[in-house]
């Protein structure tokens, strides 16, 4: 499990025929890191109820109909504040229309790129804000965490006002992303503490599953909000590999109430485990059997 802050440690849940019966999980100790930034970052929409549109998901195609998501959306109205999540120097501000940072110019309208600082030991950070309707700060300032950036709006090529947001890992370009929901503080809508879940739907042949529909289903009895979840894998083109570096994850789900939970896929037959999940860390599980958790840390 990831501690936010802190170098995160994997579990790992054997795959189990019933999902009454849960299976061993197994911790593993990750290599010790002073910039681990796992669940550390804060909301760029500093605001109650803010959360991600689960409808266009990182790494998702909406079942073909647009293109591999490489960021999320926050839904916001227009003229909504977006803040600095954590400390850094702004990398770029202004309009994308002479500097190609996504697939064509003009693709984010009014955007920003904050680079992290201090820089990561295992290499640096971006932040991405696009569809901006104004912009507050300038190219090369330092900007301090919750202080503000702009503004919410729907330039470029966007569909309503909302906020776009990456993590670029490595490199501030656009096949360089990692999911934001392995960054963000994990929050319910209703500000509740929340945890996250991340793993693998892996092939027969040992590939990560593309496009692969994954069923995540809340166990707990008497609790309020949604007891079912339904996100897909990873839809990249061949050119991003979308994966964290050092987890190689192709799901992730984050602002889940902590408790039980039966997570299932087909790979290429059904595949279900049952995980637990606690506020503030990362649950891990694979869907083929065999495999070991990743040395998660950051």
């Amino acid at each position: 499990m990831c501690q936010p802050g802190q170098c995160a440690t994997a579990t790992h849940n054997s795959p189990i025929a019933s999902a009454t019966t849960p299976s061993t999980v197994t911790p593993t100790q990750p290599a010790a890191s002073p910039a681990c930034l796992y669940l550390n970052l804060g909301w760029p929409i500093a605001q109650p109820g803010a959360s991600i549109d689960v409808t266009y998901r990182f790494g998702s195609t909406q079942e073909g109909r647009r293109e591999p998501h490489h960021g999320v959306e926050i839904p916001s109205h227009a003229g909504t504040p977006v803040v600095a999540p954590a400390e850094g120097r702004v990398e770029f501000a202004g309009e994308d229309r002479s500097v190609q940072l996504g697939p064509y110019t003009g693709f984010y309208g009014n955007v920003i790129v904050l680079a992290l600082e201090p820089l990561p030991a295992d290499g640096p950070v971006f932040l991405l804000f696009g569809h901006l309707s104004q912009i507050d700060v300038h190219t090369g300032q330092r900007v301090g965490a919750g202080e503000s950036l702009g503004r919410v709006g729907s330039s470029g090529v966007a569909i309503g006002a909302h906020l776009h947001f990456e993590v670029r890992a490595g490199a501030n370009r656009y096949d360089s992303v990692s999911n934001p929901d392995l960054w963000l503080v994990p929050q319910q809508e209703d500000g509740g503490a929340a945890g996250v879940l991340a793993g693998r739907v892996v092939t027969r042949s040992g590939d990560l599953a593309h496009g692969q529909q994954v069923t995540v289903r809340r166990l707990d009895e008497g609790t309020n909000g949604p007891r079912t979840f339904f996100l897909d894998t990873y839809d990249f083109e061949a050119d991003t590999p979308g994966s964290d570096s050092l987890l190689h994850e192709n799901f992730v789900l984050s602002g889940l109430p902590p408790g039980d939970y039966e997570v299932a896929a087909f790979s290429p037959s059904l595949r279900h485990q049952r995980v637990h999940v606690a506020a503030g860390v990362i649950a891990w599980v694979t869907l083929e059997p065999g495999e070991t958790p990743p040395p998660c840390a950051r």
